[in-house]
């Protein structure tokens, strides 16, 4: 049977509305399991002690976040023909449709961060004093530059994605697995700068999108994400207390 293709053009604007939503949701799956697999590594050299009192769960439990990583990543940025992603959408509203919702002639204000934004906006740029450099332009505009960020910084990465979903995490790929995964992860391997930003560009398309259509402001992070080190801490006094060294008796 043919593969049909989605045309997200045809969805209506309550459909995608939770497209949005459900597209937020991922992101936030996706930022918090980020958060906690940076915090493993950062934590293992201060607290190896404490992380080897029991080494297959934490083994196993990381593993898992960068699979999930991966897997959610995939399913947000997905450019296969049954499925919808953040970019259908932003190719869609860069299309300026007919949106009850979305004024695509309101102009707001956005905070320039990266290189690449600086020289998008060269001729518009102007000085908000210590918040940093912002530019005001309209939504529609806003759009057309995350359409050409992505395009420009970001599509290379989403291809490596997509190859190491089909390759190691989805499929039995029979190449893969001779090759060995080892070595096909490492040919589409992303730099960590680069999944960060891919990271960073979903999260600010989400929740820019999720505050127009619900205005709310949602936060993408539990606000306690980073408490595992106060757990390891007393683990840490916890073995102390059983196994004092002589100079804590």
């Amino acid at each position: 049977m043919k593969r049909q293709k989605i045309n997200i053009d045809n969805y209506t604007n309550d459909e995608l509305k939770k497209f949005s939503s459900e597209f937020m949701n991922g992101v936030k799956k996706l930022t918090s399991t980020y958060f906690i697999y940076n915090q493993y590594r950062n934590n293992y050299l201060k607290y190896h002690e404490e992380i080897s009192i029991s080494p297959a769960f934490y083994n196993i439990v990381n593993d898992s976040l960068f699979d999930s990583m991966i897997i959610t990543a995939s399913k947000l940025f997905d450019s296969t023909y049954e499925a919808i992603s953040i970019k259908k959408l932003l190719d869609h509203l860069n299309k300026a449709p007919n949106n009850a919702i979305i004024k695509f002639n309101k102009k707001i204000t956005i905070n320039i961060k990266t290189n690449y934004a600086k020289k998008y906006f060269s001729s518009d740029n102007q000085n908000l004093g210590l918040t940093g450099i912002g530019v005001r332009i309209t939504i529609g505009a806003y759009f057309k530059y995350l359409k050409s960020y992505f395009e420009d910084e970001l599509s290379d990465s989403v291809k490596k994605l997509k190859k190491q979903r089909n390759k190691i995490f989805v499929h039995s790929d029979p190449k893969a697995i001779i090759t060995g995964v080892k070595k096909v992860a490492e040919e589409f391997a992303i730099p960590i700068k680069d999944f960060e930003r891919l990271i960073q560009f979903s999260s600010e398309f989400c929740v820019f999108l999720e505050a127009i259509y619900t205005d709310i402001n949602r936060a993408t992070v539990p606000s306690n994400i980073d408490d595992w080190e106060n757990t390891l801490n007393l683990v840490r006094i916890g073995q102390q207390t059983l196994n004092p060294t002589p100079q804590d008796k």
